[in-house]
């Protein structure tokens, strides 16, 4: 059992130091490539829907007005 358990572990240890973490990086470059780096293209328009401008709840009562 105790054998089992250190295989376990070295094994752990090898894929969430080294494997998952380059996983992880290679993975939000290309996402970031692909997607043409919308996480900096669109943080102001994120930062304006967050903070500024009309309230969510007002948004969706024009919305709904419409609808009728």
């Amino acid at each position: 059992m105790e054998t089992l358990n250190n295989i376990v572990l070295t094994i752990q240890h090898y894929l969430a130091d080294y494997i998952l973490i380059v996983a992880l990086l290679g993975g939000g470059i290309w996402f970031s490539v692909k997607l043409g780096f919308i996480q900096i293209r669109g943080f102001g328009e994120g930062m304006r829907r967050t903070f500024g401008g009309e309230s969510i709840y007002r948004a969706m009562l024009s919305k709904c007005d419409m609808a009728f």
